[in-house]
C-alpha cells in the first residue's frame, strides 16, 4: 500500500502474523527422545519460538532440551542442546534466545521471576527464516533426555509470517 502526504511517500506493509500453538502430552521413560512439533511448507519467518509447561504430572532429570528442523536429509539446529528443565513446574516457560548457538532461555514458575535480555541485546529473541524443501516432509522437532518418568503437557508456540505462501501445521 502506498499513501502520499504533502509530497512525502509513506509505504505501509500489510502484515499477516500467525500464531501456531501445538499442545501435546509427553509420556516417556528414561532415554533420549525426539518429537515432531510443527510441519513446515514453503518459507516462513519465525518471530518468536517459545513453549510453556501447562501440566506437570511427573518430571525426572529432563535435560539436554533443544530444537532443530529437518527435511529428512538435512538437519539444522534452531536451539542449541544443553538446557536443564528438571525443576520445571506448571507455568515454566522456555524460549529461543538470540541465535541457534544458545540453549533455550528458561523462566521457572516456582516463584515470581523477571527476565530481561542483557544489553546490547534489547530484544527477547531474534527472528529467523525457515524454508522447506520441496517434495519432502519438513519438521521442527524437540529433543530431550529424561532420567526417569516424564508425564507433562507442553504448549509450543511459533509466531510467524508467511513468505511467498509458506505455512506451518501443528503436529500435536
Amino acid at each position: 500500500m502506498q499513501a502520499s502526504l504533502s509530497g512525502v511517500q509513506i509505504f505501509r506493509k500489510a502484515v499477516n502474523r500467525f500464531i501456531s500453538r501445538s499442545a501435546f502430552r509427553i509420556v516417556k521413560g528414561a532415554g533420549t527422545h525426539t518429537i515432531n512439533i510443527f510441519q513446515l511448507f514453503g518459507g516462513v519467518e519465525i518471530l518468536r519460538h517459545q513453549a510453556e509447561f501447562v501440566a506437570v504430572n511427573a518430571i525426572s532429570g529432563l535435560t539436554n532440551v533443544w530444537a532443530d528442523a529437518t527435511d529428512g536429509t538435512t538437519t539444522i539446529t534452531l536451539v542449541a542442546p544443553g538446557v536443564d528443565l528438571s525443576a520445571a513446574c506448571c507455568g515454566t516457560q522456555f524460549f529461543r534466545g538470540h541465535d541457534e548457538t544458545q540453549p533455550f532461555d528458561v523462566i521457572l514458575a516456582d516463584q515470581i521471576r523477571y527476565y530481561s535480555p542483557s544489553p546490547p541485546e534489547p530484544k527477547l529473541a531474534d527472528a529467523y527464516t525457515l524454508n522447506a524443501k520441496d517434495g519432502a516432509d519438513n519438521f521442527v522437532r524437540l529433543h530431550f533426555t529424561t532420567g526417569g518418568p516424564l508425564d507433562v503437557i507442553i504448549c509450543m508456540v511459533f509466531i510467524w509470517e508467511p513468505l511467498d505462501g509458506g505455512y506451518i501445521v501443528c503436529c500435536g
